[in-house]
């Protein structure tokens, strides 16, 4: 105490400055040395595929908090060989894994670690296998992929496109905001639509799905286009013959079609007064056609049965008779018998048979030589008159 009371008291205040000063001084080498004076650490290896940029005493870091500090660096089979001393209050499992980081912007660089829940707890001593290192996904690596072609663009050239840029853009600053300001709405227009936006990409998710599963089929359409293709090309010649063929075709007809457009005009307009007229008398159409196969009945069932069918009589019979002889007996037709009467080959009973088998599809009695009338009348429901009858022409 008596040393203290001699010192002056510049002295005093000088002691006080130097203490704080090394206070200051120890504080600051445990910051940026990254040392523990006060934790209980224990040792683990990492295997690293590449540690530039690493040095002893950098951090170590879960999640961006230091849990320890890199106490070694060196070679192993072509590998770095990292030791770090690890609180002993962090527990790591072997499935766990870890790279590098950028610490700062002139290079420094520490470890990460990924912690897992996977395998059985990291005892002091064990090394983490080189198939854990995760790459180091930085500004560095990003920089490294540019090099090849930031190393290929010539400077002068791309002060020159700037200058352009800039050149152009000047006097533009309003156009330039709104154009910011259309993209920063738009941005916030698809933010706003986030579900439709994921719907949208899971729709083309599915999508995309189904053609992968149909690869096979893919290959195979694209392997008969490509068929087609040589086949067409093969035949290129053919193509720019048929073209040609057409394009003749289509000269020829747009002339003949421009020579005859007043005809095709007046048919145009005939067929649009046919129209009109059918559609004008659709109901009396409508009624002959309902009436048209009545009326055309007793004609096909004449013409059914084989009987002769004309409209001038070729033989005149009274009503009982059951031979009959051409009115003009010097000049008979072709085939008939002597006189123009029947033909011999055809015998009565031919002629009964036939007779009554018109008869019998008329529901009327059979009668040995009828005409056209008597036949109608039959069809028709109606008794055939007595007198005078004519057999037509064979139908």
């Amino acid at each position: 105490m008596n040393f203290f009371r001699r010192l002056p008291s510049s002295a005093f205040k000088f002691l006080i400055f130097a203490l704080v000063c090394l206070l200051l001084l120890v504080g600051l080498a445990v910051k940026i040395g990254n040392i523990s004076l006060f934790s209980h650490r224990h040792s683990i290896q990492a295997q690293l595929a590449d540690v530039t940029g690493l040095a002893t005493g950098d951090s170590v870091n879960i999640a961006g908090v230091p849990i320890g500090q890199v106490s070694s660096i060196a070679v192993q089979h072509g590998h770095a060989l990292v030791g770090m001393n690890i609180d002993n209050t962090v527990t790591l499992h072997q499935d766990s894994d870890l790279g590098m980081r950028w610490k700062n912007v002139i290079g420094q660089k520490e470890i990460q670690i990924f912690p897992s829940a996977q395998g059985p707890l990291i005892t002091p001593g064990s090394t983490i296998p080189l198939s854990h290192d995760v790459s180091d996904a930085s500004v560095n690596s990003f920089l490294n992929t540019l090099g090849p072609l930031l190393s290929s663009i010539n400077p002068q050239q791309a002060n020159q496109f700037v200058e352009n840029v800039s050149g152009a853009l000047e006097g533009d600053t309003a156009q330039v905001d709104q154009l910011i300001n259309s993209g920063a709405t738009i941005s916030n227009t698809v933010g706003a639509l986030d579900s439709q936006v994921g719907q949208v990409i899971g729709n083309l998710d599915l999508v995309l799905t189904a053609i992968s599963s149909r690869s096979g089929d893919l290959s195979s359409l694209v392997d008969n286009l490509q068929t087609v293709a040589s086949s067409l090309a093969s035949k290129n010649t053919l193509l720019d013959t048929v073209i040609g063929n057409l394009s003749a075709v289509a000269t020829d007809l747009a002339g003949l079609i421009g020579s005859n457009h007043s005809t095709i005009t007046s048919i145009i307009d005939n067929l649009r007064v046919v129209a009109g007229a059918v559609q004008g008398n659709q109901q009396q159409l409508a009624s002959s056609l309902s009436t048209l196969g009545a009326g055309l009945a007793p004609y096909i069932q004449i013409s059914a049965v084989g009987q002769w069918f004309a409209v001038q009589a070729v033989y005149t019979c009274l009503g009982n008779q059951t031979s009959c002889t051409y009115y003009e007996s010097a000049s008979p037709p072709a085939g008939s018998g002597p006189g123009g009467s029947l033909p011999a080959a055809r015998s009565q009973a031919a002629k009964s048979s036939a007779l009554n088998s018109a008869a019998k599809k008329v529901g009327t009695t059979p009668v040995a030589a009828s005409g056209i009338g008597s036949v109608l009348q039959a069809v028709s429901g109606q008794a055939p008159s007595p007198g005078l009858s004519a057999a037509g022409a064979r139908s």
